[in-house]
């Protein structure tokens, strides 16, 4: 089952996983970098449904055990969604699945979703030949 949400969010529910996807500029950088993000059912404690109405734009969380709750526009578990483009058939079936799901404990995003902010991305380990001239070497 998939939802289109607004600006770019896509959200598709498999037997397993919820695969949040984020594209388009009115995302951050952070969200984009860490889109296809897959969170596994049992990872997910339950769901806000749209709530904080912006604009017209309505923000669902999902509630994934162990990350805390960021700003909508960066937090990586909230996809927006508008009253046009009705969501709650969507998060009925999304519920249902993760009571089924058996529990997951040992989520941890990938490494890609987990990088700190802006400037880190790119940098190469320490111990990296390519910075051996900037530490003397």
């Amino acid at each position: 089952m998939v939802y289109n949400g607004i600006a770019g969010s896509t959200v598709t529910l498999t037997s397993e996983n919820v695969i949040l996807e984020f594209s388009g500029i009115a995302h951050s950088k952070r969200k984009r970098r860490a889109s296809p993000r897959t969170i596994p059912l049992g990872a997910i404690d339950g769901v806000d449904r749209p709530f904080a109405p912006t604009m017209g734009v309505h923000y669902v969380h999902l509630i994934v055990r162990g990350q805390p709750v960021e700003q909508p526009h960066t937090d990586l578990n909230i996809f927006a969604t508008v009253p046009a483009v009705p969501v709650e058939p969507f998060l009925d079936a999304l519920e249902a699945a993760i009571a089924r799901a058996p529990r997951v404990d040992d989520f941890e995003p990938d490494r890609r979703q987990a990088m700190p902010g802006r400037g880190t991305a790119g940098l190469a380990p320490r111990e990296s030949p390519l910075l051996d001239w900037l530490q003397g070497g």
